[in-house]
């Protein structure tokens, strides 16, 4: 396996992983996760709503990630991350210029967004590229004939 067939997969496993884990944390310890981001959630209408969103959402792209991951679909499956990263930082650039949300938090958000961003877009350019080139694929294992019942 080439570097670049391992950094498309290793990053597209690692964006699934992400946000599969975000997804079951917001919906099952929310709690526990939205206290950071100064939400005040109610049982009731509110919290069913950031389990909805923040978590639905999430484990719903970590599934979909997982399944082109496994699937081998990189490029697909890249895309997609590329997409929601994009979609999440430039939601969240917003709010650092609209609102005065300028904490560590937010940056630190922001940072992961933008990285997982443009490891997303780099490992699709990759993937791509493999796709559209055999010759770039790493070679198959070369299979011998048997020597078994060979006299």
């Amino acid at each position: 396996m080439t570097r670049s067939a391992l950094f498309v997969r290793w990053v597209l496993g690692l964006s699934a992983g992400v946000f599969l884990l975000l997804g079951l944390a917001f919906i099952f310890l929310p709690g526990a996760m939205i206290p950071a981001m100064d939400i005040k959630a109610e049982p009731g209408k509110a919290l069913a709503d950031v389990r909805a969103v923040y978590g639905g959402l999430d484990l719903a792209f970590g599934i979909l990630l997982g399944i082109c991951f496994f699937r081998k679909d990189w490029a697909n499956g890249l895309a997609i991350s590329a997409l929601a990263c994009t979609c999440l930082f430039f939601g969240r650039l917003v709010g650092i210029l609209v609102d005065p949300a300028r904490d560590v938090l937010t940056f630190g958000l922001f940072a992961s967004e933008v990285i997982g961003a443009v490891l997303s877009a780099v490992a699709w350019f990759l993937a791509r590229r493999e796709t559209e080139n055999p010759a770039l694929q790493a070679p198959a294992a070369q299979s011998t004939p048997s020597t078994l019942g060979a006299p």
